[in-house]
């Protein structure tokens, strides 16, 4: 049986984006992202792949959420 994850998807997105705003990508070590997000490194590669699966999933997360409703804001003004 599958272990049920322990962490919510988009709390992580969140943490993670926070670390790179901060520190920029190339600042931005794997230990930085685990301790931020809690996720244990198996989770996080196990969920994301690695650093570069990560931070494209920080943007994906930025553009649906954040950047998405700046437009529809802008535009009913």
């Amino acid at each position: 049986m599958p272990r049920t994850k322990e962490y919510v998807r988009e709390e992580v997105l969140e943490a993670a984006t926070r670390v790179f705003w901060e520190r920029g990508y190339e600042g931005t070590s794997v230990e930085n992202l685990v301790t931020a997000t809690g996720l244990h490194r198996r989770s996080m590669y196990g969920e994301f792949g690695d650093k570069d699966g990560l931070f494209l999933a920080c943007i994906d997360h930025y553009v649906n959420t954040t950047a998405k409703h700046l437009m529809v804001t802008l535009q009913a003004s």
